[in-house]
């Protein structure tokens, strides 16, 4: 065989057993499939340690924090009040996590657990009667009686700072509450957490009526609703919206009448709140052991001085043109029940038509 066709026969193998490389021809070396596999995993895994490192070199190094405590607290978040838990972390930081609806529903029910074990609302409990309590003479009352106000400090149950009508003498009767501007539909909200013992109708004058007893001891009054929204045994937190504003009852015009009451004996509830800045006042703050914030109110007889003074008799010279429907209109803002008052006060010495002007009738 000549030369010349032996070159032309091996020239092909020559071609195929070379690789071209930055612009030469090199021999290529055969691997094995498995060991190339291998190779080209051990080339990523380098490459993925190389990122990570430099990853670590461009972050911070993280501090490993450890939970140390979490207590319950609440915040105020535009006016509404949000509850939850505040956790401490060993370095310092916190962080506070908002309830879920799981866990308000469950701190209701202990809410009312212990409610239904309390002396408090078991002991002259009614759902009917607006003063179930018996009678107890707190304008002699000899020792201070401390009122927690709950942490919380804030005011809910009025959705105005301006006060229409204030506790104390009015139309020659005493006026047991505040009166606050509101529109018909208006929030009210609970003052206190609490357990609602009334809410109906009352024709006595509140018209639609919510009472709460607390937790604390109190009562709170909510009248001339438009609308109840809780219950009478529904555990509620402050907060809480349990009725809207309105002007049914004895009411001219939509206005919030509220009052705070100890054992159904009514007291000023601006003693207690600054309505203005929709708070309980500041004199009233004191603090824990634990650094926290509470609300004490002193409670004593000054609060109920009003009881004797009006519980002081009073007498009325008759005039021309008077009859016992004005004075009853006068002294009890209801001229047919007031005159019925002032007759019984008076026993059988008058009747509704033999008034005489100058006679001398007691009033009160």
């Amino acid at each position: 065989m000549s030369l010349l066709k032996l070159f032309v026969l091996l020239l092909p193998l020559l071609t195929f057993s070379q690789t071209y490389k930055n612009g030469e021809w090199s021999k290529k070396e055969h691997i094995p499939q498995t060991q190339q596999d291998q190779q080209d995993q051990q080339d990523q895994q380098d490459q993925q340690d190389q990122q990570d490192q430099q990853n670590q070199k461009d972050q911070k190094t993280p501090i490993d924090k450890k939970e140390i405590t979490r207590k319950n607290v609440s915040k105020v978040i535009n006016n509404q009040k949000w509850f939850g838990e505040l956790i401490l972390y060993s370095d310092s930081t916190t962080k506070w996590v908002p309830w879920s609806k799981e866990q308000i529903e469950q701190s209701r029910s202990l809410l009312k657990i212990k409610s239904d074990t309390m002396k408090l609302f078991n002991e002259y409990w009614s759902t009917r009667k607006l003063f179930p309590y018996k009678k107890k003479n707190l304008e002699n009352l000899k020792d201070t009686i401390f009122i927690d106000l709950e942490a919380s400090g804030k005011f809910y149950c009025s959705p105005s700072n301006k006060v229409n009508s204030k506790f104390g003498w009015r139309f020659r009767r005493q006026h047991k509450g505040v009166d606050t501007y509101g529109r018909t539909g208006d929030t009210l909200r609970s003052a206190f957490d609490g357990k609602v013992r009334f809410s109906g109708y009352n024709d006595g004058g509140y018209g639609h009526l919510v009472i709460i007893r607390h937790f604390n001891g109190l009562e709170t009054y909510y009248a001339h609703c438009s609308k109840r929204i809780a219950e009478a045994g529904d555990i509620v937190k402050a907060g809480d919206v349990i009725a809207l504003l309105g002007e049914t009852g004895r009411a001219d015009g939509p206005h919030l009448h509220f009052e705070m009451r100890y054992f159904d004996q009514a007291f000023d509830p601006q003693n207690v709140i600054d309505i203005e800045n929709q708070k309980i006042k500041n004199k009233f703050k004191v603090r824990k052991s634990n650094g926290d914030d509470k609300y004490i109110y002193p409670l004593t007889k000054n609060d109920f001085k009003y009881i004797k003074r009006n519980n002081a008799k009073k007498y009325h010279t008759i005039r021309k043109g008077e009859t016992l429907g004005h004075l009853g209109q006068k002294y009890y803002g209801e001229a047919y029940n007031g005159g019925i008052k002032i007759k019984k006060l008076n026993k059988s010495v008058i009747n509704w038509n033999s008034l005489q002007i100058g006679q001398k009738l007691r009033v009160k």
